[in-house]
């Protein structure tokens, strides 16, 4: 197996998403009170067009679902997540768009901008403090597996870093050991759960935001 830094598509996102851990060097600081100034400005969008010609709003990532479509994203240093109810013939008619089409952006906004906005998720709540992130050191690759946290997202066996996702964040997560066992799955790819499970972590830093920051709730949300 080729060594050194392997990485699927979440993580080319990296260089554009990258902000640091909150309360760590260089990290973007967002108070209490200017992430309720910002709470009181969205509290007025009411459709997901309101969302859309909001300024400064910079989209993260969206998926939809048999009931819900979820769209994520930036403003003001603070990741929300936006959940509105979709019927089915407004998913169908957003599914049919043409992934090529050069004004598929529009077409999609179109389609979308009537929904209503059912909830918004404050996601810098998710995101681990640095003391949070450092009571994963010492900890194995087990208990992270077991407490949440997915493989996934790429990794760089010559650190050894693996990066990781907890809600709906990722983090660059070292673990201590020479090296890494090559153990390969039944298609014969590297098996990345299987390679930290008995590994104990070195450190643990904030990434991004990942991609399960848009998995569609199974069942309908409760209010917040």
């Amino acid at each position: 197996m080729k060594r050194g830094l392997t990485v699927v598509l979440a993580v080319l996102m990296i260089m554009s998403l990258f902000v640091a851990c909150k309360n760590t060097e260089g990290a973007p600081t967002v108070s209490d009170e200017k992430a309720a100034e910002s709470a009181t400005e969205l509290s007025s969008l009411k459709t997901l067009g309101d969302l859309f010609a909001l300024e400064g709003a910079e989209m993260q990532g969206s998926s939809s679902g048999e009931k819900f479509f979820v769209y994520v994203f930036r403003y003001n240093d603070v990741y929300w997540r936006a959940l509105a109810e979709i019927s089915e013939e407004t998913r169908e008619a957003y599914s049919n768009i043409d992934f090529f089409d050069p004004d598929r952006e529009q077409k999609e906004n179109e389609i979308l901008a009537p929904l209503t906005i059912y909830r918004l998720d404050n996601l810098n709540d998710e995101i681990l403090s640095e003391d949070e992130c450092n009571a994963w050191v010492g900890k194995t690759g087990e208990e992270l597996l077991n407490s949440g946290w997915k493989t996934g997202m790429g990794y760089n066996l010559d650190e050894p870093t693996f990066f990781l996702a907890y809600k709906s964040f990722e983090y660059a997560v070292v673990f201590e050991a020479e090296e890494i066992p090559e153990i390969t799955d039944e298609f014969g790819d590297f098996d990345e759960t299987a390679a930290i499970r008995s590994l104990k972590v070195k450190s643990v830093t904030y990434s991004h935001i990942g991609s399960n920051a848009t998995d569609i709730p199974e069942n309908e949300p409760t209010e917040p």
